[in-house]
């Protein structure tokens, strides 16, 4: 294995939620989602409503996970006035005993919880820093958003879920009755959206069209047409030993950049290409990324090697 170590700048982004009644399918507002990306009209009604002000950075980060006091003010600011919100943190002291009067969070979880909206945890705690599971923004969303759910308070996660399944609501990215996985920003949005517009669904994303581009193991690339340009941050063939090969690539688009890690599993060589499958992909910017063919063009010379990506 060969390794180049580069300095990788810091990203630096915001994020912003808000919703529209004449919502276009036109999206892109953050430079790390694209119009083809899965959420992005979401994304787009979440910005366009006003529901949440966003990172101080510029980015959405729709990959991000989001924690259950994060989740509960988006979900509230999506349904309440503020004036609402601010008064009922001024009426009531301390609402769990680990949300103070003056948590950052404080008068969006006392809304919640004086809505029957959130009970806490079994012990009577909030615990605002954990990752919202899908079962839990389920149940925030649909008592916050969905005044016919006819849930009990006490019902079992599933039953939340279940309705979401019967509407036509289960985030695309979400298997099926995954009540314990952590939701991402970019699922938020959607379970936001569709159970405030009464289940209804915004239009699909344009489908992503396919780029490739290659890339040498010492070599700078550049996809004009996408905006994106790239460097290799470390790379390496493995096909004798643990059977993988990988890069690493710095993508760089307006001036900020991510690093990305790609990998693919390999059996050898046949006729100087790299036989296998991608095992690790990766985004960045919105967009999707493959490592899908690797091609020694002279044996044994590292520089003398392909790699080939394909953006998404």
């Amino acid at each position: 294995m060969l390794n180049m170590n580069k300095k990788i700048s810091t990203i630096a982004l915001s994020l912003v939620f808000l919703a529209s009644s004449s919502f276009t399918a036109l999206a892109g507002p953050f430079p790390d989602v694209s119009d083809y990306h899965e959420y992005a009209n979401e994304i787009q009604y979440l910005l366009d409503n006003g529901i949440a002000g966003g990172f101080s950075d510029g980015t959405f980060k729709p990959e991000n996970t989001i924690t259950r006091a994060e989740f509960t003010k988006i979900v509230v600011n999506a349904e309440y006035s503020e004036s609402l919100i601010n008064n009922c943190i001024q009426s009531n002291s301390n609402i769990f005993p680990d949300i103070a009067s003056d948590h950052t969070f404080a008068s969006f979880i006392c809304m919640a919880e004086k809505n029957d909206i959130v009970k806490g945890y079994s012990d009577g705690y909030f615990k605002p820093d954990n990752t919202v599971t899908f079962g839990e923004a389920s149940k925030i969303a649909m008592r916050t958003l969905d005044s016919s759910h006819g849930i009990s308070e006490d019902a079992d996660l599933t039953a939340y879920m279940n309705r979401l399944v019967a509407m036509g609501a289960q985030p695309p990215t979400i298997s099926e009755g995954n009540k314990d996985v952590a939701i991402t920003r970019g699922e938020a949005a959607f379970l936001i959206q569709i159970i405030r517009d009464n289940y209804t669904k915004l239009p699909d994303e344009p489908e992503a069209p396919s780029s490739e581009f290659m890339i040498k193991p010492y070599g700078t690339a550049s996809v004009p047409e996408k905006g994106l340009s790239f460097s290799v941050n470390n790379f390496g063939i493995h096909c004798t030993t643990s059977q993988t090969a990988f890069i690493d690539l710095t993508v760089t688009k307006d001036g900020q950049s991510q690093s990305i890690h790609l990998e693919r599993s390999c059996t050898g060589l046949k006729n100087g290409v790299v036989q296998g499958e991608s095992t690790i992909e990766a985004d960045a910017f919105g967009y999707h990324f493959t490592l899908y063919e690797i091609i020694e063009r002279v044996a044994w010379d590292i520089n003398s090697f392909e790699y080939y990506v394909r953006i998404e």
